[in-house]
């Protein structure tokens, strides 16, 4: 890990930098699990618009492949629970009370999914 850096100075800075940047982070993903509660709050409190889609299983499908054409061009994949916050925004209506899990499953089990998606790992999917 200190291959090459020997002088103890140098590799002290480094260790603090990097116990710097390991904090940030962890307060950063905090402040991201914040805002990403508010927005589902707030996304139930402006209520489902009327041009509401409801979608579950081939349905879910086609439209998480829809997006997933449209926003991962370069199939780089995108993490399941930004598909389901975005199709959520787009005014998609997902069946199930866990809107992410169902996402997650309906795209990441079974034959059906296996045809249409592929798992790049970190729950991120993108399109086959």
């Amino acid at each position: 890990m200190t291959e090459g850096i020997t002088d103890p100075a140098v590799q002290g800075a480094l260790k603090t930098e990097l116990t710097g940047i390991r904090g940030r982070m962890e307060a950063l993903e905090v402040e991201l699990e914040g805002l990403r509660k508010r927005e589902a709050a707030l996304v139930l409190l402006v209520g489902t618009p009327a041009e509401a889609r409801p979608v579950g299983g081939d349905s879910l499908r086609a439209a998480v492949l829809e997006y997933l054409r449209r926003e991962d061009s370069l199939r780089e994949g995108i993490h399941y629970r930004d598909i389901t916050e975005a199709l959520l925004l787009e005014g998609y209506v997902i069946n199930g009370s866990d809107k992410v899990s169902n996402v997650r499953a309906s795209i990441g089990h079974g034959p059906r999914a296996a045809a249409l998606f592929e798992s790049l790992g970190h729950g991120r999917y993108t399109w086959r």
